[in-house]
């Protein structure tokens, strides 16, 4: 395959993720059964991984060889997440913690036609399978059970204002019940999954004046202590892989990278590769084209987030900030915190340090939009 041009990948990158990955799994196998337990924290969920020992190795071999075929740039970006969902993505926008307006109308629970979410052009991350319209302002999601119990607890957690609104079950007229009921179905069979049902971001914005953005948040797109306490089978694999993808995207200089973009209903026909490797000239790009108001909105939210992990008992690994923007009228511009998967509870080894990771990295996103005029 052909690599695309204005990137700076060379074979070091496969071969350092390669090699990362090996001596991971070989310090996993030699673990002890001794190690030390991550202390538990109130309304934290424990996820644990079933399967014969022919079914991890086979899991195992296809993590290695998505891993590799990554950086050959063969599409989607590949997680191994304990319940076989991830929030990640493919240039399209956005991202698993909520879902636009222009995509969710193609979106029922059974795979279109028996078409992928690709071949449907159905652009969010995961599964197109995994959501549901329910009506014009909400859908359903199918989500994993630790982000589900952050949007129950969000006044609690003091993030009401800055992640999507949502609803529950009791919310619902019957009508709404039965869109919702096949993912319901689905949950009730994997205690690990849950349904969630969060709004339609930028619904009342037209594509033609739309600019949508997922900004995933970071340096670090891995914790171990995170992954020990929901009992991650590969752990250690795990976190080494994504710091070759961190440093192979930029994330872990830049503290962040776009995850989606797509400008006027139009999707990114960036790889990720390049998509994230130019993250910067691509937050310049649509900065620039919303206009004075509308970076003065962004920045507004931006700090909310960054004020709420200042002052919240939970920080995130790999959230995102999702961008929906109105050309041509920013008092309908939102930015919220999405992709809620990976929650760190105040008590975790790492929280402290996760979350001022999480300012810090904030913090340089705001600043190059407030500065984006100046950047050549």
């Amino acid at each position: 395959m052909t690599k695309p041009t204005g990137t700076s990948e060379s074979p070091s990158i496969k071969t350092a993720l390669i090699k990362s990955e090996e001596m991971a799994h070989q310090t996993e196998e030699g673990a002890t059964s001794n190690s030390r337990k991550v202390k538990k924290t109130k309304g934290r969920v424990s996820h644990k991984r079933n399967g014969s020992n022919n079914t991890i190795r086979n899991n195992d071999k296809k993590i290695r060889e998505r891993s590799i075929s990554e950086y050959k740039l063969d599409g989607k970006y590949f997680s191994d997440s304990d319940s076989g969902y991830d929030s990640s993505h493919s240039g399209g926008i956005p991202s698993s913690g909520s879902i636009s307006s222009s995509d969710s109308d193609n979106l029922i629970s059974n795979h279109v036609g028996g078409k992928s979410e690709s071949e449907s052009g159905i652009g969010v991350a995961g599964h197109s399978d995994t959501f549901v319209k329910i009506n014009e302002e909400y859908i359903g999601k199918l989500t994993t059970a630790s982000e589900a119990e952050v949007y129950t607890r969000r006044e609690e957690l003091g993030l009401d204002l800055i992640i999507p609104t949502s609803k529950t079950y009791k919310d619902l007229n019957q009508n709404e019940m039965d869109a919702l009921s096949p993912l319901i179905s689905r949950a009730q069979k994997d205690k690990q999954m849950e349904v969630i049902i969060p709004e339609r971001l930028g619904r009342d914005i037209p594509d033609a004046q739309k600019l949508e953005m997922d900004v995933k948040i970071g340096f670090k797109t891995a914790s171990l202590a995170q992954l020990k306490a929901v009992h991650h089978k590969y752990s250690l694999k795990k976190v080494a892989k994504h710091k070759a993808i961190d440093s192979a995207y930029g994330s872990a200089s830049r503290g962040y990278r776009v995850e989606g973009l797509k400008i006027k209903g139009k999707k990114s026909e960036a790889n990720r590769l390049s998509l994230t490797r130019n993250s910067k000239k691509h937050i310049k790009d649509v900065v620039r084209m919303a206009g004075t108001e509308n970076k003065r909105k962004i920045l507004i939210d931006l700090k909310a987030i960054r004020g709420a992990f200042e002052l919240s008992p939970v920080t995130f690994v790999a959230s995102s900030t999702l961008f929906m923007i109105d050309e041509k009228n920013p008092e309908n511009t939102k930015v919220k915190l999405i992709d809620l998967a990976h929650p760190i509870y105040e008590g975790y080894d790492d929280f402290h340090s996760k979350k001022k990771e999480n300012i810090a990295a904030l913090n340089m996103l705001i600043a190059y939009v407030d500065n984006v005029e100046k950047v050549r």
